[in-house]
């Protein structure tokens, strides 16, 4: 992640002579001023990122390779470009370190789904929106594995100790979703099932289909996050509306094949 510095880089030219780098930048002061003295916004430099942010980027990028026991706090000064000491006058503990890399991840997350959880004033029909929230479940994971994977470490490491940290986050997600989960199953005459529960599973299902190449050394069907998203809302679709599981006449081909067997997944 780049962060703006300010470098002399002065180019010669003929018939130009090379000024004096202190000269340079009182012009430059000067051309940024304005009549009444202060920097225009033209010219105002842009925010650097702060040390701490440095900390904890590189905290999010090596704790979610090696877990909380496999990084130290060495290699997080020299990712971060900083102090080993420094990190210490922010994070006590190498710990506190590691739930603030957690809770950066999910604050993202939570920026993301807060517009796509707004109710739609259109209406949509059963697959659509279950669909689009495949979408938003299928888009976070794929755009931020770190997450991922801090969570799975977190839970191995820390256990009920994160539990403030996901609920800080979480919390409102899962009751949005689970919320537009129980209009739906009324509309459409969903399976009658703990709406909560539901939506963790369909978690679930998108987190753990990520390491199918991993378990089955074949590759998922899915060209774009679109594409995946529709496939894990058919499944569930026929989950939830009691349709008969080998009827694939009508679902996508990437659908139609993990409903037909997994020995069609690679023909």
């Amino acid at each position: 992640m780049g962060f703006g510095v300010l470098g002399e880089c002065l180019s010669r030219e003929p018939g130009i002579a090379k000024v004096p780098s202190s000269r340079l930048l009182a012009r430059s002061a000067a051309a940024g001023s304005s009549a009444t003295g202060k920097p225009s916004e033209q010219h105002l430099p842009a925010p650097e990122i702060t040390s701490k942010e440095r900390m904890i980027s590189a905290a999010v990028t090596l704790f979610a390779r090696g877990g909380f026991s496999g990084v130290t706090t060495r290699d997080i000064a020299q990712k971060a470009n900083v102090s080993e000491g420094n990190i210490f006058r922010y994070f006590p503990h190498k710990r506190d370190l590691f739930i603030a890399a957690v809770d950066s991840e999910l604050g993202k997350l939570s920026v993301r789904a807060a517009g796509l959880l707004v109710p739609k004033d259109e209406e949509l029909d059963s697959r659509n929106a279950l669909r689009e929230l495949f979408e938003m479940i299928t888009e976070a994971v794929i755009t931020q594995p770190d997450l991922v994977r801090l969570m799975r470490y977190s839970a191995l490491e820390f256990g009920p100790d994160m539990e403030p940290v996901y609920r800080k986050h979480l919390e409102a997600i899962v009751t949005a979703s689970a919320k537009n989960f129980t209009a739906w199953s009324q509309s459409y005459g969903f399976r009658d099932l703990n709406a909560r529960v539901t939506v963790l599973s369909f978690v679930a299902t998108v987190v753990l289909l990520q390491d199918y190449p991993m378990i089955t050394g074949s590759v998922l069907p899915f060209p774009s996050v679109k594409s995946a998203a529709a496939a894990y809302a058919e499944l569930w679709y026929r989950v939830l509306s009691d349709t008969p599981a080998n009827d694939a006449s009508n679902a996508p081909e990437a659908v139609a094949r993990i409903l037909r067997g997994p020995e069609e997944v690679n023909p």
